[in-house]
C-alpha cells in the first residue's frame, strides 16, 4: 500500500465512453484528471457526452486534458481545426516576424475555442524543447531552433489558449531535444549540464515571469552530471523547478513509458514520482492492471488543492467573447491559407 495526496493521479480512460469500473476507478480521491487521446474521439456528438460523464464523476470535478499540439500530435481530427506542425509557425517567424505571432496566437485561440466547448481543462501544449536536430520524436514539434524565437511565439500562442480560459502545460522540461532516444521505447541519457541547459531553462523561465505557464510537464531524459535519476523522479530537478519557477504545477510524462523500465513497479513509479514533488502522476494504457495498483494506493487529505491553487481548470470567459475572438482567428489563418 502506498500513500499519495489526494486529485495526484492522472488515467486514461479506454474507449467512447466509460464502462461501469471506469466510473467507479475514477471516484477514488487519488484521481485527479483524466487524459483523452483518439481512441476516446468517434465525433462531436460523443466526445460532448463523454467529458459529461467525466466531470459528473465527482465534485470538484475531475481535470479533462488532451495532447492538442497540432501536426502529428492533434487527438482529435475529424471536426476539429487541422492545425499544423508548429515548426511551420518558426518557418514564418524566419521569413515575417509580425505575422507568426498573429498566426501564433491565432492557433492557440482555435486551440483553446475548440477544446473547451467540451469542459476541456489543460492542453499539453506547448513543446517547448529547442530543436537541437537530435530527437525524432521532437523534430517539427518544436517551434525553433533558437530560444528566443520559442519565446516569442509561446508567448502568443499561450497567449491565445488563455483568450479562451485554457491553461497551457509547457514540455518536456528541461528537454528532449539533447538525446536520440526516445523516451516511449528506452531510458534516455542527455550529459548536459545545468550550463549547458541554460537556454533550454531560460524559456521556462521567461514565460513563467510572463505568467503565462501555470503548469510544466517533467521528461524522463536522465541528465548523469546532475542526478542519476530520470528528471520525473528526481528531487533535484523538482528542486530547480521550485527555484526558478516557483509554485508552477508539475507533471510527469507517462509514467508507463518504456524509459522507466528500469525504476521499479507501477507502485514505486507512483511513490517515487509523487515524494520527487511532482503534484501529479500521469499513468496511460494500463487496463488490465489499473484496478489491481490503485487499490494500492491510499489518497490523503491536503490543505491546498494544488489543481485550484494553480488555476488549471478551465477559465469562465464571456461566451461572445470567446466566439468573437475564435472567428477573428479562423480569418486570419484563412487568409494566410494557414489551415491544413
Amino acid at each position: 500500500m502506498i500513500q499519495v495526496p489526494s486529485n495526484s493521479i492522472m488515467i486514461d480512460v479506454e474507449g467512447y465512453k466509460l464502462s461501469q469500473q471506469e466510473k467507479i476507478l475514477l471516484s477514488h480521491d487519488a484521481i485527479g484528471g483524466v487524459i483523452l487521446f483518439a481512441r476516446n474521439y468517434e465525433s462531436l456528438e460523443q466526445l460532448h457526452r463523454l467529458c459529461q460523464e467525466i466531470k459528473a464523476i465527482k465534485s470538484p470535478s475531475l481535470v479533462i486534458a488532451v495532447d492538442h499540439e497540432g501536426g502529428r500530435v492533434q487527438r482529435f481530427q475529424q471536426g476539429f481545426s487541422k492545425i499544423h506542425a508548429m515548426r511551420s509557425l518558426g518557418k514564418m517567424f524566419d521569413q515575417n516576424q509580425d505575422l507568426a505571432l498573429q498566426l501564433a496566437f491565432a492557433t492557440g485561440n482555435i486551440i483553446g475555442y475548440e477544446l473547451s466547448k467540451f469542459h476541456i481543462d489543460l492542453n499539453f501544449s506547448p513543446v517547448l524543447d529547442i530543436d537541437l536536430g537530435q530527437s525524432e520524436i521532437i523534430a517539427d514539434r518544436s517551434f525553433h531552433r533558437s530560444s528566443r524565437a520559442i519565446k516569442d511565439l509561446c508567448y502568443y500562442f499561450i497567449g491565445g489558449l488563455k483568450a479562451q480560459g485554457m491553461s497551457a502545460v509547457g514540455k518536456h522540461y528541461p528537454s528532449h531535444a539533447g538525446t536520440t532516444i526516445d523516451t516511449h521505447l528506452d531510458m534516455a541519457n542527455d550529459d548536459r549540464d545545468f550550463e549547458q541547459l541554460e537556454e533550454d531553462l531560460s524559456i521556462y523561465k521567461y514565460l513563467s515571469s510572463a505568467e503565462l505557464l501555470n503548469a510544466v510537464m517533467l521528461s524522463h531524459v536522465i541528465f548523469p552530471k546532475i542526478d542519476h535519476a530520470p528528471v520525473s523522479l528526481s528531487m533535484p530537478w523538482i528542486q530547480k523547478i521550485h527555484d526558478s519557477l516557483g509554485p508552477v504545477f508539475k507533471f510527469s510524462d507517462d509514467l508507463t513509458m518504456k524509459g522507466l523500465s528500469h525504476f521499479g513497479s507501477m507502485l514505486d513509479l507512483i511513490k517515487k514520482s509523487i515524494e520527487a514533488g511532482n503534484d501529479m502522476a500521469i499513468i496511460c494504457n494500463q487496463y488490465e492492471n489499473r484496478f489491481h495498483f490503485m487499490n494500492e494506493v491510499e489518497a490523503l487529505d491536503t490543505e491546498v488543492n494544488r489543481i485550484d491553487e494553480c488555476n488549471l481548470s478551465l477559465d469562465k470567459v464571456d461566451a461572445h467573447e470567446k466566439l468573437e475572438n475564435y472567428e477573428k482567428s479562423i480569418k486570419i489563418l484563412k487568409e494566410n491559407n494557414w489551415l491544413c
